[in-house]
């Protein structure tokens, strides 16, 4: 059902953007990322900082101002590596990722690639970490668009319901890759020739068009429309309680 005062949601949705307050990794302000999606006339937006949720009640406003359904969530990542992302289908969602954030950050569970189970949020892991067949009913496995070509044959695709279109964007044109770049070598202080590309994050992790989105994913369009319908399970709204 489509909330009051939102637009319907075209057909590019993102389940992972950063803001630069995924410190030396993001680029855009979060006004900047929500004004640059609704240019796109992007319906659905999700909010998934790197170890972080700083910015949350800022992206929300801005969505809500924009007519875009926010929705907040955490990247979380260890030693240079992504292992999960968390999205809160409600306010008690987000409670409990910034509960397993704290856990993540001070009491040893980062060795985990799966994390313990987080009832109101969804997880997304970026690769299989644990068979498929075991996934519970709140985790998916996100396929990047440079991978939806080579699924043919793949037993993932005996569960197309456990799939969703994941293209994160941590900046908002293929242009500001070199300048993610330069933040990335301050992270890591070293140069920009020693950087690898484990170090940064893919020339194509721009906010993309809905038109480009459905290129990316035209072998399996059944990704996008499992992304869709995962962000319209979601609701946050700071001014009220669930």
């Amino acid at each position: 059902m489509k909330r009051a005062g939102l637009q319907e949601p075209a057909a590019a949705m993102y389940l992972t953007t950063h803001s630069w307050f995924s410190l030396k990794y993001g680029l855009p302000s979060p006004q900047a990322l929500v004004e640059r999606a609704a240019a796109l006339s992007i319906g659905r937006l999700a909010l998934a900082d790197i170890n972080s949720t700083s910015c949350a009640i800022e992206f929300v406003t801005r969505c809500r101002e924009q007519g875009i359904q926010p929705t907040v969530g955490i990247s979380f990542w260890h030693a240079n590596e992504l292992r999960f992302v968390g999205l809160a289908k409600n306010r008690r969602g987000r409670n409990q990722l910034n509960a397993l954030l704290t856990a993540y950050s001070f009491g040893g569970e980062a060795a985990a690639p799966v994390p313990r189970d987080v009832p109101d949020a969804f997880l997304i892991y970026p690769r299989l970490h644990k068979p498929i067949e075991s996934f519970r009913e709140n985790e998916f496995l996100g396929i990047r668009p440079e991978h939806a070509g080579r699924l043919g044959g793949k037993r993932v695709l005996n569960f197309p319901e456990k799939l969703v279109a994941w293209s994160p964007a941590s900046f908002l044109a293929e242009d500001d890759h070199d300048l993610h770049c330069i933040l990335r070598a301050v992270a890591h202080n070293i140069s920009l020739d020693n950087l690898t590309t484990v170090d940064v994050a893919n020339p194509r992790d721009y906010l993309a068009s809905p038109a480009e989105m459905q290129d990316r994913y035209a072998p399996y369009p059944f990704l996008l429309d499992n992304a869709d319908k995962l962000l319209a399970r979601t609701y946050i709204d700071f001014s009220t309680s669930d």
